[in-house]
């Protein structure tokens, strides 16, 4: 599995080397990573991945768009009778505005707010539902178009019986995109 990524990661820098953006504020930007999710209602973790495209309006506002999975939970949605611990799941869709300082080329820290939903389940019974988030994170660029993100978000997932407060980290690769 980690050769696989190592290979995955090495050519998406060989192939889009081409399209690294230099100094200033990149048209877009993408993300990709892993992402670790604490459920203080359920009292478990899980782990999973993240993927989120961004475009910038200019030096201080994006609108973003994400996808996250999340697998291994301990419990399920509530009413869930053949779910098995471990076996929980949450996958994300969710988009917002980011708003980011960019005083150093070098770090750029970020805030967000992101509304979506996010789909719940375990063996084959799921639920969907409103969800929102509120985090931000740093990223630190290796170069004018390559860096690595670090965050953290909050997360409540509002739902009638079983609505859930969580903390999700995240790291992982960015791309920058273009040039304004």
């Amino acid at each position: 599995m980690r050769i696989k990524i190592v290979v995955v990661v090495s050519v998406m820098l060989v192939a889009f080397q081409p399209a690294f953006s230099q100094e200033g504020v990149s048209v877009a930007e993408v993300s990709a990573g892993y992402s670790f999710l604490r459920d203080f209602d359920l009292h478990s973790n899980g782990h999973g991945w993240i993927g989120a495209l961004g475009l910038n309006l200019n030096s201080k506002f994006a609108v973003w768009g994400e996808v996250s999975g999340i697998h291994g939970l301990i419990d399920a949605p509530s009413g869930c009778i053949s779910c098995s611990p471990g076996d929980g799941r949450v996958h994300s869709f969710m988009g917002g505005p980011q708003f980011t300082l960019r005083t150093n080329p070098r770090v750029t820290p970020f805030v967000h707010v992101f509304l979506g939903g996010a789909r719940r389940g375990s063996a084959g019974q799921s639920a969907t539902d409103l969800a929102m988030q509120l985090g931000g994170g740093t990223d630190f660029w290796l170069r004018s178009g390559l860096g690595v993100r670090i965050g953290g978000d909050y997360r409540h997932i509002f739902a009638d019986l079983d609505a859930t407060d969580a903390f999700r980290f995240q790291s992982g690769l960015v791309f920058r995109f273009g040039r304004r």
